[in-house]
């Protein structure tokens, strides 16, 4: 499999918690629970843009293993996500040129949501021109993060590597 129906998968249960949410009248937001083992994710990036306390769930950083396969953008789009987190599972690319297996920024008009707040916990990335890259995401939170990627961390305020979102747009400045 090339990975494709499982981001499909993970971007329509993301987007169904917006729903549930909605209709229950809670905070936007939930958890996806990955279970031990290999996710092969292809196609593109899984979108958590302009999403609020939404959690990714692996079991362990050592059993869940979350494998982009031939992307050439990112992996996990958290542009605008606010109280956002991924947990417990490893971060991979295999193929393709992936630029930041994770990508946080402020979103830009018509949303304009400030993005930061976001936690990573016992998480692994490796791979990617940058593993994470946070543009104008400001107060996340790191615990036991393994960041390796040509460069692990890139926190900036002026995004100098031009990287944009494929979902919406990146504010400026």
């Amino acid at each position: 499999t090339d990975g494709t129906a499982n981001r499909t998968a993970l971007n329509n249960a993301i987007a169904s918690l917006d729903s549930v949410a909605l209709n229950t009248g809670s905070l936007i937001g939930g958890t996806v629970v990955f279970p031990p083992g290999v996710c092969i994710i292809g196609g593109g990036a899984v979108n958590m843009t302009n999403k609020q306390y939404l959690r990714l769930v692996g079991q362990t950083k050592e059993s869940t293993r979350i494998l982009f396969s031939g992307i050439t953008g990112h992996g996990f789009d958290m542009t605008g996500c606010d109280h956002c987190g991924l947990e417990n599972m490893t971060v991979t690319a295999t193929g393709g040129t992936p630029l930041a297996l994770v990508l946080q920024a402020r979103s830009g008009a018509p949303v304009n949501a400030a993005g930061g707040k976001n936690y990573f916990e016992h998480l692994r990335v490796e791979g990617g021109v940058v593993a994470i890259y946070s543009y104008g995401s400001e107060s996340n939170t790191y615990i036991d993060v393994d960041a390796i990627g040509q460069v692990g961390y890139y926190n900036n305020a002026a995004n100098p590597l031009a990287y944009t979102s494929s979902f919406v747009t990146i504010a400026a400045g």
